[in-house]
């Protein structure tokens, strides 16, 4: 009886452990696919630091206004590195074309 039960015990291991691993596939595929998607959908714009900066307040003020909220986006030191962020662009990013 002992034996039978170790052995079940090790196949639900097995299966466990199978059905992690098929997951896990899964989930990198899908992954994979949406980071492709987001890639190709990614508008490239080359401009400088300056521009996008100016461009990013004017959006800011934008959204603000839109939420009824009469003040201008302001780039301070609690949001500035997230902003610098956003402007840096991958090379390959770059080389391939907007669809």
């Amino acid at each position: 009886m002992e034996n039978k039960k170790d052995l079940s015990i090790r196949e639900a291991i097995s299966t466990n452990r199978k059905l992690f691993e098929a997951l896990q596939r899964d989930v990198h595929e899908i992954i994979s696919g949406e980071k492709e998607k987001a890639q190709r959908q990614r508008l490239c714009i080359p401009l400088a630091y300056s521009d996008f900066r100016e461009l990013f307040l004017s959006f800011g003020t934008y959204c603000l206004y839109k939420r009824n909220q009469r003040k201008e986006f302001v780039i301070d030191k609690n949001n500035e590195a997230i902003i610098e962020q956003f402007y840096v662009i991958p090379p390959t990013t770059l080389l391939s074309p907007a669809i």
